[in-house]
């Protein structure tokens, strides 16, 4: 929201739009019976993902693919994601 808009530090601001590579723990959100992921949350630590420690606003990332691309689901292992920030 625009109200929010100047809450986002000015460095990670001026990557919007532009291609980003972030490493995190995968926190599945939408997953086919096959086990692949259109949706999912990014977070910095697997205490986040996997234990219900709650992450705060700055410690994750949600993460969409692209219209008929699925991620492959991967616990308990860091993964990185290649994308365009918005």
């Amino acid at each position: 929201p625009e109200e929010r808009a100047g809450s986002i530090p000015e460095p990670v601001a001026s990557l919007k739009g532009k291609p980003v590579a972030v490493r995190g723990f995968m926190v599945p959100v939408e997953v086919d019976g096959r086990g692949h992921v259109r949706k999912f949350i990014l977070t910095e630590s697997q205490m986040l993902c996997c234990f219900g420690v709650m992450p705060a606003i700055n410690e994750w990332i949600a993460v969409e693919m692209m219209d008929g691309k699925n991620a492959r689901l991967a616990n308990d292992r860091p993964v990185e994601v290649h994308g365009i920030l918005h």
